[in-house]
């Protein structure tokens, strides 16, 4: 009886011990593959959360001037060489002229803001933009046909005529293009996509160089304005602009900007006016008078544009 106690006892501490033996051989090498795993980051963006930025570049413009609408008014007095009054008349009539369209390599600035929404990859801002187009467009021997009417003196019934203002060139200019546009974005990793829209303020110029207004009477073609006048305005238009683009960060605060802009101005609306003495009329006479030119028009630009952006 007492034998058996022995063996029991012994058998039953053996077991035990093989039973510890085999947990501890199978929790080493998992002990081991942990220890040797480093331990996993957590992914961060590169986009701050929120930034003020400045930046500097250029790129690639486009000008679409499209049809210019000039109307041309002319009045007009004629003396005979005594210097009395024989003759008045006017003429006028429209003309829609097709401007060839210019493209640019130009330089760009923009500043701007931007901030995330609250535990979110969807962003806020706007940018302020400068871009220098320097861009003009520019129509050689546009014509302006005309219709009007005479009265003599001596006989108060209008005579109707035909007639045109040959313009040696009609020229449209785009120089500056303000536009602040909110945007909405979202970030990624290293930079965020984003679009936005807003208003544009545009620096425009035209001029009409070498106008001189023509009328056929009694089936001859008269000069009647005498000398080639030139004429010349600029100004600032409202418009309104598109952009979508994207940001990379290729430093803490720094990024480089990607974007294509759209935009489109309100119409140029400028009004010339100039006196005129021709006073080398049929038989001696002198013809004075004044010239209107009221050219009108709106353009369209397109920019792909790159600046690099440092983050304040």
């Amino acid at each position: 009886m007492g034998s058996r106690v022995v063996f029991g006892g012994y058998f039953g501490c053996l077991a035990a011990g093989c039973i510890g033996a085999v947990l501890w051989v199978g929790t080493v090498p998992a002990r081991a593959q942990a220890e040797a795993s480093p331990p996993v980051a957590a992914t961060t963006s590169a986009v701050p959360d929120a930034a003020f930025y400045v930046g500097l570049g250029g790129g690639y413009d486009r000008a679409v001037f499209g049809s210019q609408t000039v109307y041309g008014i002319g009045y007009s007095d004629v003396y005979a060489s005594d210097g009395s009054l024989v003759q008045t008349g006017s003429a006028a009539g429209p003309a829609y002229l097709s401007m060839p369209s210019r493209s640019t390599f130009a330089p760009s600035t923009q500043l701007g803001y931007f901030k995330h929404f609250d535990n979110s990859n969807w962003l806020w801002g706007a940018k302020f933009s400068y871009n220098y187009l320097g861009a003009t467009s520019t129509l050689q021997n546009a014509v302006l046909p005309q219709v009007g009417a005479y009265t003599l003196t001596s006989n108060p019934t209008p005579v109707p005529f035909t007639g045109y203002a040959g313009i040696n060139s009609f020229q449209t200019t785009i120089n500056h293009q303000l536009i602040l546009a909110p945007l909405i974005g979202r970030a990624f990793d290293d930079g965020f996509v984003y679009a936005g829209a807003g208003p544009s303020l545009s620096n425009t110029e035209t001029k009409v160089n070498g106008i001189i207004g023509y009328a056929t009477i009694n089936g001859a073609l008269q000069n009647i304005t005498g000398a080639p006048q030139n004429f010349s305005n600029s100004g600032w238009v409202y418009g309104g602009a598109v952009m979508v683009g994207g940001t990379y960060f290729f430093a803490p605060t720094w990024f480089l900007d990607v974007s294509y802009v759209f935009g489109v101005t309100t119409p140029q609306d400028a009004s010339f006016f100039g006196p005129f003495t021709n006073p080398n009329g049929v038989n001696g006479k002198v013809t004075t008078g004044s010239a209107i030119v009221n050219p009108s028009g709106n353009l369209m630009t397109h920019a792909v544009l790159l600046t690099i952006n440092k983050t304040f």
